[in-house]
């Protein structure tokens, strides 16, 4: 017979072995269990094939050979196996110098597999030869023990070490994989006339499959966690593009309102000068019994209140630039409160300050922060002034460091008429107000600069039960 049927096996797992080898390598090649998986592939193939071509020999010469090549791989097998546990438990790096010795040590022993101590000779088997045991099949043998016994301890330590239920069942299924890959070493008893073919290619075989199986669980397992990322990933870009879209078309907004303003003021700031003028004048000249003299009041007092609005205006569309500066949150609110300490005495307003302790500075323009925050406060006063006689006037402004979503916030409540919410979707519009001689100018000016800060302004109000100002500041790390 030209061929044995009996080396089919050997054959064919070492087919498999290299190709799922192979192929686990080429997933990731800088990863240590691939590196490992591929280091005990290319040798087991060598065993494999040489088991083969011992059982297809035909002559006790040809036998010997390949029962020594099969030896040679056999031995540096084994510190591949425990290269795999160091590699699954994440220890590649602090197993560094042990792993060094067993590689060693499996090197020395592959070299010594070829002195004429390994074996006695070869003998006649129902399936093919074998080589008879040397005495130097028994250091081979506690070697195995060796490298298994440390390959178990790595694997239990880690599996102790485990909280997460999946990875404690992969462990342990590996280490039956591992207690699997036992059996296909029992073939060195073949050496002492203890016939146990083809369970060692049987064991081996399934050993490559379940570790195949192993990192298939292992990508589907990144895949899903991958997709999960992903998937999060996409719903925050998602929301940043709705945000972003937001402050675009408010940013466009303003950007026409600018535009057409700024047409609009140019051609109406000499005519409403001179009306305020002329009127204030022949007011002046007037007795107060003149049948004209209440007429021309209303018209100064008209154009009083359209100069004031093209201030308003002006000022919205040429503030100062942005100079910011990390600034405390607190001495600006101090400071806003001293500038308007007596006109809330005037109107009757009390006033109650609560402001956090080390709060974190904020990278703002103190300059326009504080026209932002008089701006609020004069708006809470007027409010507050319609009140009828014996209401609750009063404002309460505090400063908090909102640590979980990492901003600075400072309120502005009051104890005012409140605010419907039609009213609060437009608050923040240009031209839009409240108040019967309000100009609308104030609070879009107050977004406008908060926006170029970094800041933001919110309101939350009920008709009857005042109105909350919030402006917030993100904290720069």
């Amino acid at each position: 017979m030209l061929f044995n049927p009996y080396a089919i096996p050997p054959f064919l797992v070492a087919f498999i072995n290299f190709i799922l080898g192979t192929a686990i390598y080429r997933l990731d090649r800088r990863e240590a269990f691939h590196k490992s998986f591929s280091y005990f592939s290319m040798t087991s193939v060598i065993w494999l094939l040489a088991g083969g071509f011992l059982l297809n020999s035909r002559d006790p010469q040809t036998g010997l050979f390949w029962g020594h090549a099969m030896f040679f791989a056999a031995i540096f097998i084994l510190p591949t196996i425990y290269h795999m546990a160091v590699a699954l438990t994440h220890h590649s790096e602090e197993r560094k110098y042990v792993l060094q010795i067993i590689y060693g040590l499996g090197f020395l022993g592959s070299i010594l597999s070829c002195q004429p101590a390994l074996f006695r000779g070869v003998y006649e088997t129902p399936w093919g030869l074998y080589p008879m045991a040397g005495p130097f099949v028994l250091a081979v043998i506690l070697w195995m023990a060796v490298c298994f016994i440390l390959s178990f301890v790595e694997l239990s330590c880690y599996h102790f070490s485990l909280i997460d239920p999946f990875l404690r069942r992969q462990i342990r299924a590996i280490m039956l994989l591992f207690l699997l890959l036992m059996f296909s070493f029992l073939d060195i008893f073949t050496s002492y006339s203890r016939f146990i073919y083809p369970v060692a290619y049987l064991s081996f075989l399934g050993f490559v499959l379940g570790m195949g199986c192993f990192k298939l669980s292992v990508l589907n397992r990144f895949m899903k966690d991958r997709s999960k990322q992903c998937e999060a990933e996409v719903s925050f870009i998602s929301q940043e593009l709705d945000a972003t879209q937001g402050k675009l078309f408010e940013t466009g907004k303003n950007s026409i309102f600018a535009n057409i303003s700024a047409g609009i003021i140019h051609q109406l700031t000499q005519p409403v000068t001179a009306i305020n003028g002329i009127a204030k004048f022949v007011k002046g000249e007037m007795d107060v019994k003149d049948q004209y003299y209440r007429p021309i009041t209303l018209i100064s007092d008209q154009a009083s209140y359209l100069k004031g609005m093209i201030e308003d205006l002006m000022a919205l569309l040429r503030h100062k630039g942005i100079k910011r500066d990390y600034i405390d949150v607190n001495g600006v609110i101090e400071k806003s409160i001293e500038l308007l300490t007596d006109e809330l005495r005037i109107q009757r307003v009390s006033w109650d300050v609560n402001l956090g302790k080390y709060l974190p500075k904020v990278y703002v323009d103190s300059i326009h922060l504080q026209q932002v925050f008089m701006n609020i406060m004069i708006n809470a006063m007027q409010a507050l002034v319609t009140l009828p006689q014996g209401e609750q006037r009063s404002i309460a402004i505090s400063s908090s460091w909102n640590r979980k979503e990492g901003h600075v916030e400072v309120s502005f409540k009051d104890t005012g008429p409140g605010i419907s919410n039609n009213e609060k979707e437009k608050i923040f519009e240009p031209f839009f107000s409240t108040k019967q001689k309000g100009t609308g100018i104030g609070l879009s000016l107050c977004q406008n600069l908060l926006n170029q800060m970094g800041g933001e302004i919110s309101v939350e109000s009920r008709l009857g039960q005042g109105a909350v100002f919030c402006v917030k500041f993100p904290v720069e790390n």
